[in-house]
């Protein structure tokens, strides 16, 4: 593999991985790139990446204790999803039908809603 910048900008993260912290390198982003869509053994991200192993093996540890790499045997898989350019064109076009429903549901729940939410904001305020 031809090295190959990767930059992921991480916008929310649900779970325990600090995503700042265990992704801030292009060594960490680019094992876990390269085991995302199926667990690997160390030998196959180094053919994957082109990184040397030593350098595999001394990142792993830390990606395993921060919850971004799961070990699975003697390989290691991506344990968070990578939201993708192609994947948000596919979930775009096949969520898109079901937007204006989504919307007009949300839109009368908060109206038959409208007043008890009023007295809970107010029980709010006023404990403050």
């Amino acid at each position: 593999m031809v090295y190959k910048r990767i930059n992921w900008n991480t916008t929310t993260c649900n779970g325990s991985m600090n995503s700042n912290k265990y992704l801030y390198s292009q060594i960490a982003r680019a094992i876990c790139e390269a085991a995302y869509e199926k667990p690997l053994t160390i030998e196959e991200i180094r053919l994957k990446t082109g990184i040397p192993a030593m350098f595999i093996e001394d990142e792993l540890p830390r990606l395993l204790h921060g919850n971004a790499i799961e070990q699975i045997g003697n390989k290691y898989a991506t344990d968070f999803i990578v939201l993708r350019l192609c994947d948000k064109k596919v979930m775009e076009t096949k969520f898109a039908p079901f937007v204006s429903d989504i919307a007009d549901y949300f839109t009368e729940l908060f109206k038959s809603k409208k007043t008890k939410q009023r007295k809970w904001l107010f029980i709010v305020l006023t404990l403050r």
